[in-house]
């Protein structure tokens, strides 16, 4: 499958992610059950954005086209994902998929719901794509890593793969100064940040 066929088997997910059905339903209440700080809210932005965002042919052809993608040889990533905001590790999943890799993909008991429903719709449009995704308990055969976690995780993980390249996330920070004239719009425009 080459760069083109992968951009365009994207585009079609997001078309798809992106309708109410009652599988997205089910999924949805599955992933609250599973994670009580989801909300349905949550969820639904996160798989609305994921497709608006993400999923969009011109947004992924000019992302991909910014990197020198070849298809000649496929490495193994292994991704840790971490479970604190709905299908959070969404991006390094599609990063690898559109790089041409194979994503090794350990999920966060906390969110373990909505990333197996992407590559399922995914899979639903070309069956051939399962070679690109394999959920896991333990990574192992990987050529590269990567972890997002706690900052207690992050150290633990800097360690044990040191002995492969690797992106590792620890805790990330944010701080905003609220001033008394701040407008209800934009104090709600910075609780969607």
């Amino acid at each position: 499958m080459n760069l083109e066929s992968r951009i365009q088997l994207m585009a079609k997910l997001g078309s798809r992610i992106q309708k109410p059905s009652e599988l997205r339903d089910e999924v949805i209440q599955k992933a609250i059950n599973r994670n009580p700080w989801f909300t349905k809210r949550s969820v639904n932005q996160a798989l609305d954005n994921i497709a608006g965002c993400f999923l969009d042919v011109e947004a992924l052809e000019r992302w991909s086209s910014a990197y020198d993608i070849r298809d000649t040889k496929r490495y193994t990533i292994g991704l840790i994902m971490a479970g604190n905001i709905p299908a959070v590790g969404f991006h390094d999943m599609l990063s690898v998929f559109i790089s041409g890799h194979i994503n090794q993909i350990k999920l966060s008991d906390k969110d373990n719901i909505l990333l197996p429903y992407v590559v399922e719709e995914l899979m639903a449009i070309n069956p051939d794509v399962s070679e690109y995704f394999h959920f896991v308990d333990r990574l192992k055969d990987y050529d590269a890593v990567i972890a997002t976690g706690s900052n207690t995780a992050g150290n633990y993980f800097e360690r044990y793969f040191s002995n492969v390249p690797h992106i590792i996330r620890k805790n990330m920070n944010g701080v905003a100064i609220i001033n008394k004239d701040i407008s209800d719009e934009d104090l709600e425009s910075l609780g969607h940040d």
